[in-house]
């Protein structure tokens, strides 16, 4: 409704009535993903949520590291599904393919987890480039739903240097060991 139709609604209503405008809620994006997965988060990390679009996103940081969980495969999502994403920007190095990167323990289960690169800013943004822009690393594994979405669990090292310490690595494998798929509940059909 617009501004002018709902001062002619007011006008038009008795003094008395009282008009109640809702607006849907959505659940916000860490209680979206906790909803369809539990988790242990690494200890003394920096937790923030936040949505791209339709899809939840949970971070976690600590210095240069940072791990994710996101939950794609929604109506509205960026992604449709697993082979979407891994076409996708999220999933590429500048359009190159994800790398394989082993096999790690995600819910109780061996998978598939993949690498790719992206750039970063360092340094003075108004200096000419060189060339290739510096690139950060990240390591991802997808977890598919039972009912069609799917997380992506990622862990990134923001810095084109690798990591002389492992403490991120470490992190991110205890957080895919601890991370359990909660039942999903079926849409209710409506009468």
């Amino acid at each position: 409704m617009t501004v002018y139709a709902l001062a002619a609604l007011a006008l038009a209503l008795p003094a008395s009535a009282e008009v109640k405008v809702t607006t849907p809620t959505k659940p916000a994006p860490g209680a979206a993903l906790r909803a369809v997965a539990s988790f242990a988060a690494p200890a003394a990390w920096t937790a923030s949520e936040h949505a791209n679009g339709s899809d939840p996103v949970l971070e976690f940081r600590k210095g240069l590291d940072r791990i994710s969980l996101r939950l794609f495969g929604a109506s509205g999502s960026a992604y449709s599904g697993p082979d979407a994403f891994l076409r996708g920007p999220a999933a590429t190095t500048m359009g190159q393919a994800p790398e394989s990167a082993g096999s790690v323990v995600v819910a109780g289960e061996k998978r598939a987890a993949r690498r790719r690169g992206y750039p970063i800013m360092l340094g003075d943004p108004h200096a000419a480039s060189s060339g290739r822009p510096d690139m950060a690393s990240e390591r991802f594994v997808i977890v598919p739903l039972r009912d069609g979405r799917f997380l992506v669990a990622a862990h990134a090292f923001e810095s084109p240097i690798p990591s002389a310490a492992p403490d991120g690595e470490r992190a991110f494998e205890t957080f895919l060991k601890s991370l359990r798929l909660m039942p999903v509940k079926k849409p209710s059909k409506k009468q």
